[in-house]
């Protein structure tokens, strides 16, 4: 039976299945996990997930149930290997026999699995959610507002998204989330200023690279991620979760350079819930200035923002500050990054969030 809004209702006495359709593995990680602790809701992620235990570059998660014919129905999924990607994704080639075992399906960025798969969404009659990761252009923001006209539901992951010329909306806001009782106590014992990126030196002004590397080239600073032996030996290697977390808890200062056009990235979130003192450059300090840009913004509500910059020189001496700053110090301003953080990113906060999308009590 459909509703007013052409949807098919779904039966609320059993849980809601959702398709999930992630471009992100880190991303996916942090959204699938959460998702777990939603009671009446059942996820399929046909992507780094579609084994609960990963492919390794995050933790297994074991909460993940997935059934053999959902495992069954997706192999039957063609993909086109004529078409580049990601239209020739199986993710661009959505089936009946597949989005029948779903209420829903959510798409993470990627335009072509939206509009190659309309009709078949059309046919279908499930909700179709759209979920924003910080990455639209001008142009994409009016292809958004097209299929937001036809029935598609728009979730952005930061208010700053509004500032996107040809905004196209949204239906909620609901912020990237991690559990706060991942992180370790912050120590700082290692006078050190970290970062992590991938491929920063090749992506240049669109991560901040340069900033990077100038304000802190008279300290002790190491760069963590995918991709960066260019950089050289400030580079320390690829990181495990359980890595990361060990050293945001060690490291007494993290630089986060921004990426464009991200208003924020999992780094900075993962930083601020670990307490480890962030310092970060204003929009105005940016290579490539972006309207969107909100990190500062987040450290304000941390009543934080004097450890924000408008160039390099500014940067490097609130670097320098931070490594010398006393334990006391230190400390209280790690408490209030991490109490702000887990009052925007915590699940306590977000969950409610997703149960009122999701339309579950």
């Amino acid at each position: 039976m459909e509703n007013e809004a052409g949807y098919i209702e779904r039966d609320p006495t059993k849980p809601m299945r959702l398709l999930h359709l992630g471009c992100h593995e880190v991303l996916e990680y942090d959204e699938l996990r959460l998702f777990t602790k939603i009671p009446g809701l059942e996820v399929f992620s046909p992507g780094a997930y579609i084994n609960p235990r990963g492919i390794g570059g995050r933790p297994p998660i074991p909460e993940l149930k997935v059934k053999q014919e959902w495992l069954d129905a997706w192999g039957a999924v063609p993909h086109n290997p004529n078409l580049d990607p990601p239209l020739s994704d199986q993710k661009a080639n959505l089936t009946q026999d597949i989005l029948g075992m779903f209420d829903a399906v959510m798409i993470h960025h990627v335009f072509g699995w939206v509009s190659n798969n309309w009709d078949a969404f059309e046919k279908w009659g499930g909700k179709v959610f759209y979920r924003d990761i910080g990455q639209t252009t001008l142009d994409e923001e009016l292809i958004l507002q097209s299929y937001r006209d036809k029935g598609m539901k728009i979730i952005r992951y930061s208010p700053a998204s509004e500032r996107i010329r040809n905004y196209a909306g949204a239906d909620h806001m609901i912020r990237f989330s991690k559990d706060p009782g991942d992180f370790l106590p912050w120590v700082g014992d290692r006078s050190e200023v970290m970062t992590i990126g991938q491929s920063m030196k090749a992506r240049g002004g669109h991560c901040g690279y340069d900033l990077f590397i100038d304000s802190t080239r008279n300290l002790t600073r190491r760069l963590y991620g995918n991709d960066n032996q260019a950089s050289g030996p400030i580079w320390s290697g690829k990181l495990s979760y359980q890595q990361i977390i060990e050293r945001l808890s060690w490291t007494r200062c993290y630089f986060y350079t921004g990426t464009h056009p991200a208003p924020y990235t999992l780094n900075f979130m993962e930083a601020a819930l670990a307490g480890c003192p962030i310092v970060a450059p204003t929009n105005e300090a940016q290579m490539i200035p972006f309207d969107q840009y909100e990190a500062v913004e987040i450290l304000e509500s941390f009543g934080l923002e004097d450890w924000a910059g408008k160039n390099t020189h500014y940067l490097e001496d609130r670097c320098i500050k931070t490594l010398s700053s006393s334990d006391q110090d230190l400390r209280e301003r790690s408490d209030a990054q991490r109490a702000g953080a887990a009052a925007i990113f915590g699940y306590d906060v977000v969950i409610p969030m997703w149960k009122e999308a999701f339309g579950l009590k």
